[in-house]
């Protein structure tokens, strides 16, 4: 987020008179600092075992880039010992933080905007922001054992290799990957 660069417009933009008297962009700026600065402080707690300790921002930033978005490996050792569930309520409280600090700048732009102090267009309130749309791509989806060769036309598939997914019991009911342990332990497939 580009929380300073608006701060930062925002001085450059109001009279000072607006800063003195409406906006306390120090204030919210310290706000954003707060919440968005330094993994490495706690902002509302510190979880600390054997292994070692983290932060909630230090845990929300794992369930972010290896539970959530990215599958970046959680190298360590105490946030291994952690559970999905305890990166994700430590992500809830830093990122409810870093979305209410985005309202207070959200709500003071707005309240410049409408008393006249800043200069905006309209369309900066008034653009749509998010795609508002659904896909529907009709598919058929076939499973074959590992190895077996890619078709290349789909209208005559070899029965006998490629199964439409809902008529193969195996994958579906994870048969064919507890027979693959037992192979995988020296037991029998």
């Amino acid at each position: 987020m580009y929380w300073a660069a608006v701060l930062d417009a925002l001085e450059k933009l109001l009279s000072k008179e607006t800063l003195a008297e409406v906006a306390d962009i120090d204030g919210l700026r310290e706000h954003w600092k707060r919440v968005v600065e330094g993994a490495n402080v706690a902002q509302a707690y510190l979880v600390v075992t054997d292994k070692g300790q983290l932060t909630d921002a230090q845990l929300a930033d794992l369930w972010l880039n290896s539970d959530a978005l990215h599958t970046q490996p959680i190298k360590s050792d105490v946030g291994n010992d952690l559970s999905l569930n305890q990166r994700y309520q430590a992500a809830v409280g830093v990122f409810a933080r870093i979305g209410a600090a985005a309202n207070h700048t959200y709500f003071l732009i707005n309240h410049l905007y409408r008393e006249g102090l800043l200069e905006l267009d309209e369309s900066a309130f008034t653009a749509p922001v998010l795609a508002d749309t659904t896909i529907s791509m009709p598919m058929q989806m076939y499973s074959a054992a590992v190895g077996a060769p890619l078709p290349t036309d789909l209208s005559d598939l070899d029965p006998e290799v490629w199964k439409p997914i809902q008529d193969d019991v195996e994958l579906l009911s994870g048969e064919s990957d507890a027979a693959g342990t037992e192979a995988a332990d020296g037991g029998t497939q």
